[in-house]
């Protein structure tokens, strides 16, 4: 399977995961000139935005969400204001950026990662 493919598979496993814990999927690879936020997602009031890696099961560990470097986190935070600039018509009381990290069909999310 090629890396994009696998991308999108890891993608469909973390948007399935978010709508098996109450979560309605907003966007999917929402992009700005910014960059790009894998999964938009909300839940009473809460707006997250989620970033999706395929992981091998050997890097698990407790320090997961140190595996986004600074330089995604900032684009993800750009990226997201982008997103809020041009929805301010729907208010939410708070939002949260996450890692969720995918290995096989084993999904990881490490909420409010960054």
């Amino acid at each position: 399977m090629d890396t994009k493919s696998r991308g999108r598979q890891c993608e469909d496993l973390a948007a399935r995961w978010y709508a098996g814990n109450g979560y309605t999927v907003v966007l999917r690879n929402y992009r700005s000139p910014a960059g790009e936020i894998d999964i938009i997602c909300s839940r009473n009031g809460l707006l997250v935005f989620s970033e999706v890696k395929s992981i091998p099961a050997c890097w698990d560990s407790p320090d997961m969400g140190m595996k986004i470097p600074p330089s995604k986190v900032m684009k993800m935070k750009k990226t997201a204001s982008h997103y809020l600039a041009r929805n301010c018509g729907t208010v939410y009381d708070s939002i949260r950026f996450d890692a969720v990290f995918v290995t096989g069909n084993s999904v990881r999310c490490i909420e409010g990662a960054f």
